[in-house]
């Protein structure tokens, strides 16, 4: 496979392709650093996911809400009307 990086995100492809010729030059310092340098990428893709999560869960309330509003405003107006007229 000639460009196994090719299917990343460029922020990551860029990474990988840069610590690829950290190893292959021997700079097992500078890998080091990459590694830790990844480490900060997970933990803010992790925190991103966590917000998208809770946003999420949010969101699914919202929706049931307006879906009982909804359903609240079409059954009541016929409920009144039938016993009232």
């Amino acid at each position: 496979m000639k460009y196994p990086f090719a299917d990343l995100k460029a922020e990551t492809r860029i990474f990988f392709e840069g610590f690829q010729k950290i190893l292959a030059n021997r700079e097992y310092t500078a890998a080091e650093g990459k590694l830790l340098e990844l480490a900060r990428i997970f933990a803010s893709q992790n925190s991103e996911l966590e917000k998208a999560a809770k946003q999420g869960r949010y969101s699914n309330y919202l929706a049931i809400a307006g879906i009982v509003i909804g359903i609240c405003g079409i059954i009541l107006p016929y409920l009144f009307s039938a016993h009232g007229g």
